[in-house]
């Protein structure tokens, strides 16, 4: 079950008395971000072939409002072989300019007869605020089997077995609305199902988005407007893989800071947050198996656990939602991470600040085995995408996305 909406936030100071903080506090820090090389990266294979997402770590020098945020594997059309894959990552700020860093991983899977297919699906989220419920939208994405080759169509016609995995995820804030903070984002996606008199897969994934913007750089209390595309992995077979249950795995986590005439902190020896991957295990039934693991549902939920915080919306520093390498005893590490702050921030932006804040990470997992394989090939892709700020629009993809097959060899 997702969340549910809380009260509206408290009212903030003026903008006159933001604006003269803010005058004051960008005398300082101005260094150029760092940049480098980003990767160039395009796989291509067989009809038996087709790539999974592990998810990805995504870091700014200093902490931003969510103005677009993703990354994904992506189908390439123009190719020689039967399948071609690259990877993208979607990356911009809000008020200042930055540059991320990012790094992501995909696994290759072969495996004759198995049907495989990628489907896009995208949801508007707007300001819920005076709605009651829950806040979810939910659609049902069709793959007419006929729009497909003929072979990749028969592989995935009257399946016994349908899984449905998350293949990456973009989401980006709409023209003519401001870049918000989260405080609540999740995905899921259900098993698809074969439609015999339409002769189609139908699949159905669901988006949770709650935002916020506490400080005066919006200029406009919880309103929001974005659009969310999921990728989504559709995979049919009969016995040719063994394809576990799904499983749960969260952690909660807390942070403080220290004092800052914006922030909540007033913990003088505050740490800059750091976490170790958490261990999940996931059933095996091959043993000696090529194996992997990939997404159902991925959760973020901010929460404050600190007297006298009222708003729980966080900027954000750093991001990590990533799936290792299955162990033979099923065991792999996870990483789950949304990161509010980092030391020295404020040398690339003097208005950067520190916050207290708590959150909970979960998702779910399923475990996909290979028979006939050890060898799953994984392969990791980096890069820098940089963006200029001044609370431009994030939503054309011209500058607003790296995508790896687009990269200098």
């Amino acid at each position: 079950m997702f969340l549910t909406r809380t009260d509206r936030y408290l009212p903030r100071m003026n903008r006159q008395s933001w604006c003269a903080l803010l005058t004051g506090l960008l005398v300082s820090g101005c260094a150029t971000p760092p940049t480098g090389e980003t990767e160039f990266l395009r796989l291509e294979g067989s009809q038996d072939w087709f790539v999974l997402w592990q998810g990805f770590e995504h870091a700014w020098t200093h902490n931003h409002r969510w103005n677009r945020f993703g990354n994904w594997v992506e189908p390439l059309d123009d190719c020689g072989a039967a399948r071609c894959f690259g990877a993208a990552h979607s990356a911009a700020s809000g008020t200042s300019a930055d540059t991320a860093t990012f790094k992501s991983e995909l696994v290759e899977i072969t495996a004759p007869g198995v049907g495989f297919a990628q489907a896009t699906g995208v949801i508007v989220a707007s300001d819920l605020m005076n709605v009651d419920g829950i806040w979810t939208r939910a659609q049902s994405v069709r793959i007419p089997l006929a729009d497909l080759p003929a072979d990749q169509a028969a592989a995935l016609r009257d399946r016994e077995s349908f899984l449905a995995v998350l293949n990456g995820w973009d989401l980006h804030a709409e023209d003519e609305w401001a870049a918000a903070k989260p405080i609540d984002f999740a995905l899921e996606v259900d098993p698809p199902r074969y439609v015999a008199s339409a002769d189609a897969i139908d699949v159905v994934w669901r988006t949770f988005l709650r935002m916020g913007c506490s400080t005066e750089e919006c200029f406009e209390e919880g309103a929001f407007s974005y659009e969310i595309t999921a990728q989504l992995a559709v995979i049919g077979w009969d016995d040719e893989l063994s394809v576990g249950g799904s499983e749960r795995f969260e952690h909660t986590y807390g942070w403080d800071a220290p004092s800052n005439p914006l922030g909540h902190g007033n913990n003088a020896t505050a740490e800059e947050l750091q976490l170790e991957p958490i261990e999940a295990v996931l059933p095996r039934s091959l043993p000696s198996a090529g194996s992997v693991a990939a997404m159902t549902r991925l959760v973020l939920h901010l929460f404050h656990w600190k007297e006298g915080v009222e708003n729980v919306d966080q900027h954000m520093v750093e991001w990590r939602s990533h799936v290792g390498v299955v162990e033979a005893d099923g065991s792999l590490p996870l990483e789950l991470m949304f990161k509010n702050w980092t030391e020295g921030m404020t040398q690339y932006q003097g208005f950067a600040y520190k916050d207290v804040g708590a959150a909970t990470m979960s998702t779910d997992l399923v475990l996909i085995e290979v028979p006939g394989t050890d060898d799953l090939p994984r392969t990791a892709w980096s890069g820098y995408h940089s963006w200029a700020g001044e609370d431009q629009s994030a939503a054309d993809d011209a500058e607003a996305v790296t995508r790896s097959w687009e990269q200098t060899q």
